[in-house]
């Protein structure tokens, strides 16, 4: 099950886990995330025509077109770490204590100055879920940001994607 480009969309869970559990998530990952030239994020931007840079020292790094794109253009699924629901519940929602390997996993997240904040998990329509937050396992659409109101020509839209018997279907 892959998914395109969502710009806005947030995980299907409650509005007050989230903002209780982002103020501790974000003093964890308080650092942007790294981005060598040989990550995925990296590597499928340059693939794309887009650059992946700070829009504001506030909203962090961003996603820019480096040329023309025509409307109605492919531009690439939001993809990242697949995940479970339990370990969603233990890694950003606070909903379980955290196991040895969810340990194992902040401390690679941090090690390789990768975020936790969960800001950048969906769930899909199966009830697994995809981390994007870490820019080694995630593309660069993990960085597209909306635009203003004032510009809707600038903004995506997001359309679904399945696969069946080895056909993808969009």
């Amino acid at each position: 099950l892959s998914y395109s480009v969502p710009t806005s969309y947030q995980a299907q869970y409650s509005d007050a886990a989230r903002r209780k559990n982002r103020a501790k998530n974000i003093a964890l990952s308080n650092a942007r995330p790294v981005l060598s030239s040989t990550c995925l994020a990296h590597t499928s931007a340059v693939i794309c025509g887009i650059d992946i840079h700070e829009a504001s020292e506030l909203k962090g790094l961003g996603a820019f077109a480096t040329r023309f794109i025509k409307h109605g253009t492919y531009l690439g699924d939001y993809s990242g770490e697949s995940m479970t629901l339990n370990e969603v519940r233990a890694r950003f929602w606070n909903k379980r204590d955290p196991d040895a390997a969810d340990l194992a996993w902040q401390a690679s997240r941090q090690a390789r100055n990768q975020g936790i904040s969960g800001s950048y998990v969906f769930e899909l329509q199966d009830g697994t879920f995809v981390c994007a937050e870490d820019g080694e396992l995630s593309t660069w659409t993990r960085f597209m940001n909306h635009a203003s109101s004032d510009y809707p020509e600038c903004n995506v839209r997001p359309f679904h994607q399945s696969e069946k018997d080895g056909d993808v279907h969009r």
